[in-house]
């Protein structure tokens, strides 16, 4: 039997939703970006979650990165992607958002 994953809440994948949840001011620039307990299927202010920028923890400095869990470091969020979105098109009128760091 084929494993099939549907997603149809953008909500809980979004941006908006993010700062959201982050804020103090509780940002939302929709009413649904509010409503934690539920998620739109469609939107035409959807933007996929920005990706956290992170290091190694000073104490794990000697594991590897990446290695097996219970042996790799440890990462601290340091803070969230400066950059801009982007789109692949696919096949079908199908695409994929995803951020692209800006040049330093």
């Amino acid at each position: 039997m084929k494993n099939e994953i549907k997603i149809q809440g953008l909500c809980f994948r979004c941006e908006h939703r993010a700062k959201h949840l982050d804020s103090k001011k509780q940002y939302q620039p929709r009413c649904e970006c509010g409503m934690i307990e539920s998620s739109v299927c469609c939107c035409y202010m959807y933007q996929p979650v920005k990706p956290v920028v992170t290091k190694i923890h000073s104490n794990y400095k000697k594991h590897p990165r990446f290695g097996p869990w219970m042996m790799s470091a440890r990462e601290v969020g340091i803070g969230l992607l400066d950059g801009k979105i982007a789109v692949i098109d696919l096949k079908k009128g199908k695409a994929c958002l995803y951020w692209v760091p800006n040049k330093k």
